[in-house]
């Protein structure tokens, strides 16, 4: 399906619906397919329209005729000159020659979804692998980000879709709110005390605290009282323990 037919077939709903439900499309709306079509997932046909038009958008973003108009490609931060990442959450290495003189051909990378739902992939340097989330590749790459915020949202909720407008940079709370409002999920907040320093760390999910390098696992076990420690820090759920209370209790354990 490329753009024109994609175009046609929203046409069809004008001439279905009446035109104060569903005007015709404008020149700039025909122009900026598919992004533009979620806009008209709103009014009484809202709920009708809004299944076709994330379909029809799927459909053209993976179609040849959408990745050579639309998707974009930036140098990965740290890798410039040996990988690359699109505007759709794709990731490539480009042809280079490496730390011992033997030259590489570039291909696109594999990813790979993690137990925690987010999708990654590991790049080399230096005969070095690290393993990086593509969500805040992307991020990093095409959205500015000028008050640092920390984490990257998916809109959607759906973290195997990393194309650039489904993320956005927001804050610790945001994101929370977000997981629970929008998605109504539960999210179980946790937070950790150093045993060396009584240093606490907070994450407003479990996930959270494994982007930081954390195991899920372990933490819960922590919380469950089947382990004593993880990396250092004693674990605490943050719904049961206030940040204070939390530290409270470490110190009355000997920490």
């Amino acid at each position: 399906m490329d753009r024109n037919e994609l175009a046609d077939l929203l046409e069809s709903f004008s001439r279905a619906y009446p035109e104060e439900i569903f005007p015709p499309l404008t020149e700039d709306e025909r122009k900026a397919l598919p992004r533009g079509i979620i806009d008209r997932c709103s009014g009484a046909m809202g709920r009708h329209f809004a299944k076709f038009a994330a379909q029809a958008a799927a459909a053209l973003r993976e179609s040849e005729e959408w990745r050579r108009d639309a998707e974009k490609w930036a140098d990965v931060a740290g890798y410039s000159g040996s990988y690359q990442v699109s505007s759709l959450g794709r990731v490539r290495s480009v042809e280079r020659v490496d730390s011992d003189g033997n030259r590489r051909r570039g291909q696109h990378m594999i990813p790979y979804r993690k137990a925690n739902g987010y999708v990654a992939v590991t790049l080399w340097s230096c005969g070095k692998g690290k393993e990086r989330y593509v969500h805040r590749l992307v991020a990093a790459a095409f959205i500015d980000n000028p008050n640092d915020l920390p984490q990257v949202n998916h809109k959607d909720g759906d973290t195997a879709n990393n194309a650039v407008e489904n993320l956005e940079w927001v804050t610790n709370a945001e994101n929370q709110t977000h997981a629970r409002r929008v998605l109504a999920k539960g999210v179980r907040a946790v937070c950790g005390i150093s045993e060396a320093s009584g240093e606490e760390v907070y994450f407003p999910s479990l996930q959270h605290a494994v982007e930081a390098g954390f195991v899920r696992a372990n933490i819960q076990k922590c919380i469950a009282g089947t382990r004593n420690v993880h990396r250092g820090y004693k674990w605490y759920d943050a719904a049961i323990y206030s940040a204070r209370g939390a530290i409270d209790a470490a110190r009355k354990e000997g920490v």
